[in-house]
């Protein structure tokens, strides 16, 4: 079926999902007593399908709201909901012919038909949870529509964490930097509630320490001196309220439980804010990206490909929550041990909320002058003064530069050993590039060696697929649309509110990213 079908038939294939959803609990609770492997599979199969029918219907009060979802966005669903349906519709052809074959069966013994049927929920399972995990970061895009009628379907949806997260989330969107909100109130701790005691997470402003004997990460920020302390404390405030309502395992960012405020040591210096990030349970050990490429020899491709996922989920729930990052790069890359697991690499989370802001607010434009910051920032976005205001395509690029250093499994940056002084890996030839007076054109001569080194050896390591992501990420503001897949995708729609970038990051980075396997 073509997309405009796909489009005009929505409505209906919204209804089926319901529907099949609602057979396929039915089912389960038919089945539920014959083995305890058997209630544990449909017990999840359960939750899923309630955590769905909660998106669906939401979905399908929106679309038979005129003018709320825009045509990107309803191809977009359009897609994905078509995704679902032949899911749910293999999910239940599957689990009758199943159940009915070995109940009508002689030669099968009770016991080794539960087997099977144990299988096939397990199968049913790992379908819809890499549906629903595909799904999310589609479904949130709804946080940047401004629609009231959204929060009144939201809020008759009582108890379901789904929609009850998302409803926060867009509460708190609303309330970012409103004119006369206070500023101090329940975001902003005292430091006396912070262990004196920190440990310090090698080339980060990020330290490891407790608060109210909880293990914490405190990432400061570094806004610079031509900065407006209230709106410095603004951005803090909003982005501390947004990180608030995070799920850690899906959205990879650690939840917020607070910020505090840092005075300075010297006149000159400015006001500055440190996060408070709690670790989740079970994770120890957290070192930087960085540190991980510089000392750790090449880890599998398997674990490469999870970490570039992690990542790519990261950046896309940053935008989806109004926000752009500014600084991403492996410093700003958390990774953690779990425990007992004896040094192996774990689950990774994006920090580095230096100077993070909402998208759509205002920006000095200010930079700096070092390489190492510089390597990971497009070309246009490089000096002391940048030429453009900073947006979501930027960070994208920058996720470019760490997807193309993860496949590799090579630090773009490395220190000397006795001074630590930085200096660029010996097989990326920027050395003049990086000397350019001219930043924004040296920028350009780095960003050219980055394609280069894609094209040249990705597809050797990773492969193909893996190597047009990456290729995506980094040419995604050239005026060449046939290099430039926002582009040549977005058509000329006007985007003000971020929600067709958010779609074709979906679809062009995550969605592929996603269905990557070695």
């Amino acid at each position: 079926m073509d997309v405009v079908s796909l489009v005009l038939s929505l409505a209906g294939t919204l209804d089926l999902c319901i529907s099949k959803g609602q057979q396929i609990k039915r089912f389960c609770r038919e089945i539920r007593n014959l083995s305890k492997d058997i209630e544990e599979m449909t017990l999840i199969i359960d939750g899923i399908c309630a955590k769905m029918e909660v998106q669906v219907g939401l979905l399908k009060d929106l679309w038979n709201s005129p003018g709320i979802l825009q045509p990107s966005l309803q191809t977009h669903y359009a897609l994905a909901i078509s995704r679902l349906y032949e899911k749910l519709l293999g999910a239940v052809d599957g689990l009758e012919r199943s159940h009915n074959e070995r109940l009508s069966s002689t030669k099968v013994s009770a016991k080794v038909r539960t087997l099977y049927l144990t299988q096939d929920l397990k199968k049913v399972v790992a379908d819809l949870e890499l549906w629903q995990q595909r799904f999310d970061p589609s479904w949130y895009l709804i946080t940047l529509l401004s629609a009231p009628l959204i929060d009144e379907k939201l809020q008759k949806q009582g108890e379901s964490a789904s929609a009850n997260r998302l409803s926060q989330i867009r509460k708190t969107l609303r309330d970012v930097s409103h004119k006369g909100q206070k500023l101090d109130g329940p975001i902003f701790k005292s430091l006396q509630m912070i262990t004196n005691h920190r440990d310090q997470i090698q080339s980060t402003n990020t330290y490891v320490s407790y608060f109210d004997e909880k293990q914490v990460l405190l990432d400061r920020t570094n806004y610079g001196p031509k900065a407006n302390p209230a709106t410095t404390k603004g951005h803090v405030r909003d982005m501390a309220r947004m990180l608030s309502h995070v799920d850690p395992e899906s959205f990879g960012l650690l939840k917020c439980i607070g910020a505090v405020e840092i005075q300075p040591s010297a006149p000159s210096e400015n006001v500055q804010f440190e996060y408070i990030l709690e670790i989740p349970k079970g994770l120890e050990g957290p070192r930087t990206l960085r540190d991980i490429l510089l000392t750790t020899p090449a880890i599998s491709l398997t674990k490469r490909l999870k970490l570039a996922k992690q990542l790519a989920r990261s950046v896309m729930f940053v935008h989806t929550m109004g926000f752009v990052h500014k600084g991403i790069r492996p410093e700003t890359v958390i990774i953690f041990e779990k425990q007992g697991n004896g040094g192996c690499i774990g689950p990774s989370f994006l920090i580095g909320f230096e100077r993070m802001r909402y998208e759509l607010g205002q920006t000095d434009n200010m930079g700096d002058m070092e390489w190492q910051r510089n390597l990971y920032r497009h070309p246009n976005r490089q000096g002391l003064w940048s030429e453009e205001a900073f947006r979501m395509h930027h960070d994208i690029y920058s996720l470019g530069v760490c997807l193309l250093e993860i496949a590799l499994w090579h630090s773009f940056v490395s220190y000397e050993s006795d001074t630590r002084l930085p200096h660029p890996w010996s097989e990326l030839n920027i050395d003049n590039a990086i000397m350019d007076r001219n930043t924004q054109q040296g920028g350009m001569r780095t960003k050219g060696e980055l394609v280069a080194i894609s094209k040249d050896r990705l597809d050797r390591v990773i492969g193909e697929p893996y190597t047009e992501i990456v290729l995506a990420c980094l040419c995604c503001l050239d005026q060449d649309k046939g290099r430039n897949v926002f582009e040549r995708s977005q058509g000329g729609v006007k985007d003000e509110d971020g929600i067709v970038v958010g779609v074709r990051y979906i679809e062009n980075i995550l969605l592929k990213i996603e269905e990557l396997s070695i």
